[in-house]
């Protein structure tokens, strides 16, 4: 019950926040990218696009030292699970960034250009959660995100994710149903489409 009423009280908030919110003057890219993802629910960008747009993105530096970490982890987990008779978790991530990476990712993330996209998409001022560094891993197991879904987090969401190396239409891409086709019951009650 008390979940239920802060979530009615969070919607709430966003709702007043909304109402007293002044957009930002954007380009006309800044504002397609707005439109495509209020349309299809999802925009990609390259890194040569997010240049062009002064996105920060100096962090791809480190994306072999992130790889590492994650690796690292991955072997951790697995020597974890050596007697286990579960499966482990089917995602490893990493807590303990180096801080000098941190700098950066924050970097990317409070980018200006970045902000009045995001800020103007949510019509509210950003709200930053944080960073989540993981790794699926490749198990042929068709679970949690590796089935089609929905986020529930929230009615309104914005992810940003990046590879740390190369995929292919057969090994790992990242796929999506456009907005206007979803049928949301028909996802949330573990049903799968597509």
């Amino acid at each position: 019950m008390l979940g239920k009423v802060r979530r009615q009280l969070k919607k709430i908030n966003q709702l007043s926040e909304k109402i007293f919110y002044k957009k930002h003057k954007v380009n006309q890219e800044q504002q397609n990218i707005i439109d495509k993802i209020e349309k299809e629910g999802v925009y990609a960008l390259s890194l040569d696009d997010m240049n062009n747009l002064n996105i920060n993105t100096s962090w791809i530096a480190h994306a072999k030292e992130l790889k590492h970490l994650l690796d690292s982890n991955e072997v951790k987990m697995k020597n974890l699970n050596l007697n286990n008779k579960k499966k482990g978790s089917y995602v490893i991530g990493v807590n303990n960034i180096p801080e000098y990476i941190l700098k950066d990712i924050f970097s990317f993330a409070l980018s200006d250009n970045l902000i009045k996209i995001i800020e103007n998409y949510f019509e509210m001022k950003l709200s930053f959660r944080g960073i989540d560094l993981r790794k699926d891993l490749n198990d042929n197991q068709n679970v949690e995100t590796r089935i089609w879904h929905v986020d529930g987090e929230d009615s309104k969401i914005l992810k940003i994710l990046f590879y740390l190396e190369k995929v292919d239409n057969y090994g790992g891409p990242f796929s999506y149903i456009k907005k206007n086709l979803i049928n949301k019951k028909t996802i949330v009650t573990g049903k799968q489409i597509g």
